[in-house]
């Protein structure tokens, strides 16, 4: 959703839904595993073992383990595997936290792990607006849709694992809500007509 609100033209945005209705039949790199392993390090306390078989898994676990990040400070747990997805003008919106967090004066937050290609000089990993609009949604989810008051803005945060940059909710979810509201009327307008 994120990436189709920072997408200026009606004709790339009309790219993202078709991509979306008629989902490649090739084969797409997975970082389920990946995302496993950093999760058992930061929720379970295990330790990272960054070698696997396939290489892209092992990049970005090995990029993850050169990471400042978290703060020792900040406990997490796992989000509910059956989180119930979000109605928006005749769009389901899923917001998935990799991981939720707590500090220690009981403020939570929660966290996205992306994974994505890798970052070159001229295309960073995933585009500042993006990665702030999803933090802004991981802030929203939890402080109205779960109800959470206890939910901080800088706890919400976006970890991208290959360039290392880490993106916190800015607390200013309405006007990015706004933005989903009118992104998810368009895309129920051009869904039947692709």
């Amino acid at each position: 959703m994120c990436q189709y609100l920072s997408v200026p033209t009606a004709a790339g945005r009309k790219g993202i839904i078709k991509k979306f209705k008629y989902p490649s039949e090739g084969p797409m790199k997975s970082y389920v595993m990946a995302e496993q392993r950093i999760l058992s390090s930061i929720v379970d306390g295990n330790s990272l073992n960054t070698s696997h078989e396939q290489g892209h898994i092992e990049e970005v676990l090995a990029s993850f383990s050169l990471l400042e990040w978290p703060d020792t400070a900040l406990s997490f747990k796992r989000p509910n595997p059956h989180q119930e997805k979000i109605l928006i003008n005749g769009v389901e919106i899923s917001l998935k936290p990799s991981a939720l967090i707590s500090d220690a004066s009981g403020k939570s937050g929660a966290c996205k792990l992306f994974f994505n290609k890798a970052p070159s000089d001229d295309r960073p990993q995933l585009r500042p607006e993006v990665a702030r609009m999803m933090a802004a949604l991981l802030h929203y989810y939890g402080t109205e849709h779960l109800g959470d008051v206890t939910y901080k803005a800088s706890l919400c945060q976006v970890v991208c694992v290959r360039d290392g940059d880490i993106y916190t909710s800015t607390g200013r979810y309405k006007k990015v809500l706004e933005d989903v509201a009118d992104a998810c009327e368009e895309i129920a307008l051009r869904w039947p007509t692709l």
